[in-house]
């Protein structure tokens, strides 16, 4: 799931009406919130929480996709009162964004506690400036090398200037499945299906049910597991699939889909005062604390 800013605002900010949370543009006489202090999964949450999706803002390049990394944090964000009430839809949709790239993951081996440290090396006097735009963001890296030795240190990120105007979202959603004539999966919804007690709840029985399988942890290995279901219209789940599992360790699939498939009935979804079945997704955490 992507943001964009198809037409840039080139107002001068610093000529902008002080707001509390934005500013005022005379040129368009919108308002113009200030992006660039916040991260990137409040921004997606702020925008989805939008009645029309869109808003006016600054925002740096870097804040303009949502990686997988930022999902603990998402997590976090909806749980708060206030968007409590579009928690599962922001997750479904982020969660259709993020497994759609690829079908597992890398497994990420925890850290033991230490660095190797790095040799230095006989290079040639000069400076090197090496850019890395692999995420959207300018991270420009100056080495500063002499005769015999270089001297190596943390690589700054030099922003970009940030850049103004309406931020659109565009998400990346694979279509719904209604191969089933007789019981549709309906895809605009009045109301999304949920877990008994919101988000939270969800969390909550994850993280209590969820039992580390042996190879991962005697490995060390950590992941995310990304499960896609159907909640039917009694609220029971079927359909369970993974969408994006961990490269070389099915056993973490098997557990996320185990604890899946314990759950209670959930709250089905409405749409014209009925319930339907829908299509959900989610991620399962894997973490050794």
């Amino acid at each position: 799931m992507k943001l964009n800013i198809p037409n840039p605002c080139d107002a001068n900010w610093e000529l902008m009406q002080i707001k509390m949370h934005s500013r005022h543009c005379s040129l368009c006489q919108k308002d113009v919130m200030d992006f660039t202090k916040m991260s990137r999964a409040e921004i997606m949450v702020y925008l989805l929480n939008q009645p029309k999706g869109s808003v006016c803002g600054r925002m740096r390049p870097d804040q303009f996709d949502l990686y997988e990394e930022d999902l603990p944090e998402l997590l976090q964000v909806i749980s708060r009162p206030a968007y409590a009430k579009n928690a599962m839809m922001i997750l479904a949709l982020v969660c259709a964004s993020l497994s759609s790239c690829e079908s597992t993951t890398t497994p990420k081996q925890k850290s033991k506690g230490f660095e190797q440290a790095q040799s230095i090396r006989k290079v040639v006097k000069k400076e090197n400036p090496q850019t890395d735009t692999k995420k959207g963001g300018k991270i420009t890296a100056i080495i500063h090398e002499t005769e015999g030795s270089f001297l190596q240190g943390d690589v700054i990120p030099i922003p970009s200037p940030p850049v103004e105007g309406m931020v659109v979202i565009e998400p990346e959603i694979p279509q719904i499945d209604t191969s089933e004539e007789s019981n549709l999966i309906v895809a605009t919804l009045d109301k999304e299906a949920e877990f008994p007690g919101g988000i939270k709840e969800l969390l909550k029985f994850i993280n209590t049910n969820l039992m580390y399988p042996q190879d991962a942890l005697f490995n060390s290995i950590e992941g995310r597991v990304y499960l896609e279901f159907i909640v039917e219209k009694d609220g029971s789940l079927s359909n369970v699939k993974v969408n994006k599992g961990v490269a070389g360790y099915s056993s973490l699939e098997k557990e996320a889909v185990r604890v899946l498939e314990a759950m209670p009935k959930w709250k089905p979804a409405e749409f014209n005062d009925n319930f339907v079945r829908s299509k959900m997704r989610i991620p399962v955490f894997f973490r050794l604390n």
